[in-house]
């Protein structure tokens, strides 16, 4: 399980992060770049991880703080 504080530095990253959402905009090659300035390496795929993590992440971290506060709530209601 991931600790407080490991979620704590993710979340500080989000907020540090380009605000979103990103998307590819030009193909040079090898290099994709994404709305908001990005450049990237890969391929089709890696960028589509890339331009989606700026939702995805935040997303994940509210479905985190929600299965917790369940988690916490079912424990009260057992003990």
């Amino acid at each position: 399980m991931m600790t407080e504080k490991e979620l704590q530095e993710i979340r500080e990253r989000v907020e540090k992060a380009t605000s979103g959402p990103w998307k590819e905009r030009a193909r040079n090659g090898d290099f994709i770049h994404i709305a908001k300035g990005l450049v990237i390496g890969g391929n089709q795929n890696d960028v589509d991880f890339i331009t989606n993590a700026r939702q995805d992440i935040p997303n994940l971290l509210s479905e985190i703080d929600r299965l917790r506060k369940a988690l916490i709530e079912i424990k009260e209601i057992l003990s």
